[in-house]
Order: structure tokens, then sequence, then C-alpha cells
């Protein structure tokens, strides 16, 4: 939800409001990047030897969240940089899990190994691993499953009971969003509506959410076991369909992300870290308020090839930043193009050289290397 201020215009204090807002928007970003930079493996024990020995597959998940390839510790010249796992580890923690393995409840112990997002960045730049940076979209999930006793929706607090579902989301960077399920939700959708998968009327009750990419499920038990149909659908179109049987529900759950994951990636994840990383001069358009300035500066803190973002000045409505990227300045242009906060204004401003430093009264009306305008 969208707040406004009731002031017009910005406080008469720029500068603390800068304060404030860079150590606010850091810590929101901070917290949602957090988890693709850690990986998850199963464990017997917590010792140095065994944890020593599991960091590369703790790696290994990380560069397949961070690519969106699940071939990507494959790839050559990514496994050969796999033993570097220990290099890049920043911290570890453990949890433990009770689980069901073939009937019976065991304990199941997990290793979290948090990685240097600096030094993550740079072994995919130099392996050539695409990208898939965040912020990501958080697929709205509409899932009816008919387990022979008629089929039911899944609401949001129903969600922690599908452990597969949730941690093949984990396990690929995704962040499913499920429906309330409520009054107004259930004047719009049915459940016949999801097994037919309605896209249409499903694609009016997205609206509430803001969601711009559904997944849309059903999971019906038979004779010989299960069988499922998926749709994936993102801005009122349908991007993927398909359908499958096993014997396990858990399975079919766990691969229905996996494929979404597969079919957003293919779109989201580009090689950003092209061409030299450098230095450059942008302005945001449509910062109207303290509330603008946090979404816009908090975005590009959050892409993968921005290492740094600071504000500089704004007057009026537009603010002026110094960004250092991990590439080109048309790398910016393409990620920003794949999202839905910001707007390039124009591709032909004048390129001028970036000084060293940037002066605190730097020019707000031109010399930018790129101009952009918050979407509202």
């Amino acid at each position: 939800m969208r707040f406004v201020s009731c002031r017009p215009g910005w406080p008469r204090s720029i500068k603390l409001l800068f304060s404030l807002l860079f150590a606010l928007s850091t810590a929101g970003v901070a917290q949602a990047q957090s988890s693709l930079y850690e990986g998850e493996v199963a464990v017997t024990t917590q010792s140095d030897s065994e944890r020593s020995a599991m960091l590369s597959q703790a790696l290994a998940q990380v560069l397949i969240k961070l690519s969106g390839d699940v071939n990507a510790p494959q790839r050559p010249a990514v496994r050969a940089r796999l033993p570097d796992a220990r290099l890049l580890m920043q911290q570890f923690r453990y949890r433990q899990a009770l689980e069901n393995v073939g009937g019976q409840m065991q304990q199941r112990l997990y290793l979290i190994a948090g990685f240097d997002k600096a030094g993550i960045d740079a072994l995919m730049a130099d392996t050539g691993l695409p990208l898939w940076a965040p912020p990501r979209p958080s697929p709205l999930l509409w899932l009816a499953i008919d387990d022979g006793s008629g089929a039911r929706l899944v609401s949001s607090a129903q969600a922690a009971s599908l452990a597969p579902l949730n941690d093949a989301a984990e396990r690929r960077g995704l962040s499913l969003t499920f429906p309330l399920l409520d009054a107004e939700d259930r004047t719009q959708v049915s459940v016949d509506d999801v097994l037919s998968q309605r896209g249409d009327r499903l694609d009016a009750a997205a609206q509430r959410y803001a969601a711009r990419v559904q997944l849309i499920g059903k999971l019906v038990r038979g004779a010989n076991g299960w069988r499922s149909a998926w749709q994936l659908r993102e801005r009122g179109e349908a991007a993927d369909s398909w359908q499958g049987s096993n014997i396990d529900p858990a399975t079919l759950l766990a691969s229905a992300v996996d494929r979404s994951a597969d079919a957003l990636a293919k779109r989201y994840a580009v090689p950003v870290f092209v061409g030299e990383p450098g230095r450059y001069r942008i302005a945001i358009d449509g910062i109207e308020d303290a509330e603008d300035f946090s979404r816009a500066l908090g975005y590009l803190r959050g892409l993968g090839m921005v290492r740094r973002a600071t504000p500089l000045a704004a007057r009026d409505a537009r603010l002026l930043l110094a960004v250092e990227l991990a590439g080109s300045i048309d790398g910016l242009r393409h990620m920003v193009a794949l999202g839905d906060v910001l707007g390039d204004v124009d591709e032909a401003l004048p390129r001028e050289p970036v000084p060293t430093s940037f002066p605190q009264g730097a020019l707000i009306d031109g010399n930018q290397d790129a101009r952009f305008r918050l979407q509202q």
C-alpha cells in the first residue's frame, strides 16, 4: 500500500532526510537480499570438517538462486570456483526441523551459510553467469487441491503447511504470495475458476494483491496417484502451461515452482555485468515526497549491478544520484526496463566525463548519464 505525505514538497533539511532514509533503505534492502546469498544444505553434525565439506553445495545453491539456472554449478568455469566457498562465506548457522521421511518423523539438521555479496557478484561476472536481480516478482498462487473429498482452495492461513512448495520456492529464490480467500476474494473467485484456470477472472482478483505474476494450479488425487495442471500468467497473459502426474504430491508442487522459476529467469536473468565497472550520475524525476525518495533509492540499491548509490542533490521533483556500477550504464538501463519501478526518460542524453569525486553543488538539470522517472 502506498502512503502519500500530507505535506507537499521536500522537507527543509534535505541533508537530514538523506541521512535518515539512507540508513532505513539500506537496512530494508539488506534484509530483502540476504536469503538470495544464503545456501542451505542437510548435514549430520555441526563439526568443522563437515561444514567445510558442504560449503561448496551451499555456494552452488546460491548461484542457482541468483542466476535462475539449475545447471549453473555444472559449467566448467563455475565448477572450478566452487572450492572458493570457504573464502566467500561470511557467516553460518544451523537449524533443526522435524520432517516426514518415508512415513517416519525424523529430526533433520541443516547448515545455512551466508556468502559475501560483492564476492559472489564478482564470481558471477568472472564466470559469465546471468543475474536474476531483485526485486523479483512474487507470484500469487491460486491452488486447488482435491484429495478425493472435494476440491478446496489454499489460503494464506494454510500456506505454512505446504512445506515442499515453500522449500522449493526458497531454494529458487522466489517469494510466493497466497490469497486471503476472505469474503472479498470469494465474491470474485470460486474453486471452479481455479480448477478450470479461468485466467480472466483470476486476473481481476489479482489486482487486489498488485500481482503481475500468477501461478494457477490444481492437484487432484486419482486411483494411481496425483495429477496436476498449471498455468503461469504474467501481466494478464499466459506465459506457460503444463501438466504432470506422480505418486507423490510433494514432487508435483516442487516441480511447479522449479518450472515457474525457470520461465521467469529466462525473462529476467540477464548478463548485466557487461563493460567496465564505472561511476555515473543519474537523475530520477517524479520524487514528490520522502516515500518516493525511499522507494527509488531502495530499488536502486537492491539491483545486483549497483554497488553504491549516493544521493547528491534534489530540487523540485528531481533527485540526482551518484552510482557505482559493476557494468555499463546500458546494463543499468536494461535492468530497469525489466521492472516497473523506474521508466527511462531519455536514452540520448549527452555523455560527459564523470569526475573522480562528485561536488556537493552537482548540476541537477544537465550532464547526467541517464534520467529515469519513478512510476506511480
